[in-house]
């Protein structure tokens, strides 16, 4: 795997420092990775994402609202187009759906004006779609957080020094966990 120049640049300046409980690595970990999915040592099953789900806390922040795009599945277009939704809004590309929202999400209004019936997309974030992983020589989906916002920071931080607090793993500037 290719290291970015500020995955590098972080790598360099946390080498070999013990930094989970350092609040500066966080925060550079957030300028490094905001906006972008990163892997977390948990396996994709329908019950570790509604754990982390009930742990994450969310700040209202509004950055999950951000997207140019959100997947939606044919339960949502019914949900959405029943909420009021211009249908000129819903595209398709490479077989997905997606709802339009490069101007803002059409339903963020002072906060979420169909929270209740939100697409499922926006229900599990910050969770991404599982990746492919191996664990134990056995291939498995490996669960991914969109580090969008600080709330996502935390969590994402959470996992991993529970992970780390086992002792038999070493974790890597660029949040690679490798066994020790």
């Amino acid at each position: 795997m290719q290291l970015t120049k500020a995955e590098a640049s972080l790598y360099a300046k946390y080498r070999g420092r013990d930094f989970i409980e350092d609040e500066q690595y966080w925060l550079d970990v957030f300028e490094v990775y905001k906006d972008k999915n990163v892997l977390l040592p948990v396996e994709h099953t329908n019950l570790n994402v509604l754990k982390l789900l009930k742990l994450f806390e969310c700040e209202k922040c509004g950055e999950c609202c951000k997207y140019k795009f959100v997947p939606v599945n044919a339960y949502d277009i019914k949900r959405l187009l029943d909420s009021g939704l211009d249908p000129e809004k819903l595209s398709d590309r490479d077989g997905q759906s997606y709802l339009s929202s490069e101007n803002g999400c059409p339903f963020l209004k002072e906060g979420c004006s169909i929270y209740s019936h939100r697409p499922e997309t926006c229900f599990v974030y910050p969770l991404q779609g599982p990746a492919d992983a191996e664990s134990g020589g056995k291939k498995i989906k490996q669960i991914r957080i969109r580090l969008k916002c600080r709330a996502a920071l935390k969590l994402a931080r959470k996992i991993i020094a529970q992970t780390m607090s086992q002792g038999d793993k070493l974790l890597l500037p660029d949040l690679t966990i490798i066994p020790k």
